[in-house]
């Protein structure tokens, strides 16, 4: 495999120590703590601002520590868009007075680019809390873990821990899943530190087999009973792909890999 370097911005994921009120925080990877599932309703899509032009710097912590001025942030989510440097997003505020207000906004420089705000067609989608970390240990492993959507089917677990530990830092753990009804795979990786999952970050829109690779902060560690499936023990590596199940499967659909 080689690999060189992309546009993306290697302190991905980073943030600042500030703390804004309520439980929203800024500061390292895995900070930020998603709502777990609740109701979905027309009345959160009126509560939602839909965010464009986010570039690589940015993190969720840092976007929902903007938003917190004008409003309670009861969730936020950052989607890579494979297509060109920059990312979208959604905000949502405990009220829809609180969105209406977040418009202002719109136009605001944060990290490279001005940002676009306007009103969300659609509300966020919440994420199933029986796969979110249980304990303040696996919220700590979320910190050093990356998730990786887009990824060539015949690029094997093994080249991808090598290329990961080449250029990124030690894994601990790899999970690459697989889905019949998909033409690529995704995969869950563990890094031994957190500076591993922010490099690997740094990298998001990375090439493999002609394809480029998503890369965000995983939201679920990877467990160790995963899914019914043999165990995955620290410092071992997942060879043969595994099925990915329906509640992980992305919404959504640089350097250069080469396998």
């Amino acid at each position: 495999m080689a690999a060189s370097k992309g546009p993306a911005a290697a302190e991905a994921g980073g943030g600042n120590d500030a703390t804004p009120p309520g439980n929203v925080r800024t500061g390292r990877r895995g900070a930020y703590r998603p709502r777990k599932l609740l109701p979905r309703s027309q009345e959160a899509v009126k509560r939602t601002v839909f965010v464009k032009y986010i570039d690589h710097t940015i993190t969720e912590q840092i976007l929902a520590a903007l938003f917190w001025s004008y409003g309670t942030v009861v969730d936020c989510r950052i989607c890579g868009d494979p297509s060109n440097g920059l990312r979208f997003g959604f905000v949502e505020f405990q009220s829809e007075e609180e969105a209406y207000a977040a418009l202002l906004l719109d136009g605001i420089i944060i990290g490279m680019n001005p940002l676009s705000v306007s009103p969300s067609r659609t509300a966020i989608c919440p994420i199933n809390p029986r796969f979110l970390p249980q304990s303040e240990a696996e919220w700590e492993i979320c910190s050093r873990t990356i998730y990786c959507t887009n990824i060539s089917k015949i690029v094997q677990s093994s080249n991808l821990k090598a290329f990961c530990e080449a250029y990124f830092g030690k894994v601990c753990r790899l999970k690459l899943l697989d889905n019949d009804k998909r033409s690529t795979s995704l995969a869950f990786i563990e890094f031994a530190e957190v500076d591993g999952a922010i490099a690997a970050l740094g990298s998001d829109g990375i090439f493999a087999d002609g394809l480029r690779i998503r890369i965000c902060p995983s939201k679920t560690p990877i467990k160790s009973y995963c899914y019914g499936r043999s165990p995955v023990l620290a410092g071992a590596l997942a060879e043969t792909n595994q099925a990915a199940p329906p509640e992980l499967l992305p919404v959504n659909g640089g350097s250069t890999m080469v396998s």
